[in-house]
């Protein structure tokens, strides 16, 4: 019994280790972050306004760390921590999703719960906020993230999706009029991009996935969600 379990053990602890960290296109995001943070702090400092800058992350951080803030958002991320001792017991959650976890609970879940004003004002946050992520869109986006470009093709690409997201941006503010479309349309273009590359990784690479892992990974979001959202009407 013990060697089987240890054998096991063994097992997942291989099939984690064998995965990337980091994907290509996170890396490539966490490139990006790090240019446009350093080309921030380059600008602050050419025009004497880094002090300002160091100040007011300074009053975001203290903001943050006070007890109004910080209990609740402590007791929010414990809860959903907790929900993964009886989810790996009923077999729905392992070890090797501690990544989607992580991901998931830093942008998704925390968005949920500073969405409070959200929830208070419309009558219809929870039913949209749970359709959300059982909808069409929650599968074409989970296939499309399953593999990333090449990293010589995700950095300029992320480049020119972040410019894009500017430009739409300042469109809601400017009439940006031709310039709105061509963003829009180059968006649309990289996401059906991701998404055939993601669908061709999958039938390519089908022999050789880990189908129960898979469908554990894709299923994450959809009962994490209504434990956050309870979180949040309490």
């Amino acid at each position: 019994m013990f060697k089987t379990l240890e054998l096991k053990l063994t097992v997942e602890a291989t099939q984690v280790a064998a995965e990337p960290l980091v994907t290509n296109r996170e890396l490539s995001s966490l490139i990006l972050l790090g240019v446009v943070g350093g080309g921030v702090l380059v600008l602050a400092k050419r025009f004497g306004a880094l002090d300002s800058l160091a100040e007011s992350l300074t009053t975001l951080l203290s903001t943050l760390a006070r007890p109004k803030l910080a209990i609740p958002i402590a007791f929010y991320v414990a809860v959903i921590l907790v929900a993964l001792i009886p989810a790996a017991r009923w077999g729905i959650w392992e070890p090797s999703l501690w990544k989607a976890t992580i991901t998931w609970l830093f942008i998704s879940g925390l968005g949920l719960l500073f969405s409070l004003n959200d929830a208070i004002a419309r009558p219809d946050f929870f039913r949209s906020a749970v359709t959300r992520t059982a909808g069409a869109a929650v599968v074409f986006e989970f296939i499309a993230n399953l593999e990333s470009f090449p990293l010589w093709i995700e950095i300029p690409a992320q480049t020119v999706a972040f410019l894009s997201v500017a430009i739409l941006a300042v469109g809601t503010h400017t009439q940006a009029g031709p310039a709105s479309n061509i963003a829009r349309s180059y968006l649309g273009l990289l996401g059906f991009s991701a998404l055939g590359w993601g669908v061709w990784s999958l039938i390519d690479q089908w022999a050789e996935l880990d189908h129960g892992r898979l469908a554990w990974e894709f299923l994450l979001p959809i009962w994490l969600t209504p434990i956050a959202l309870l979180l949040v009407y309490l």
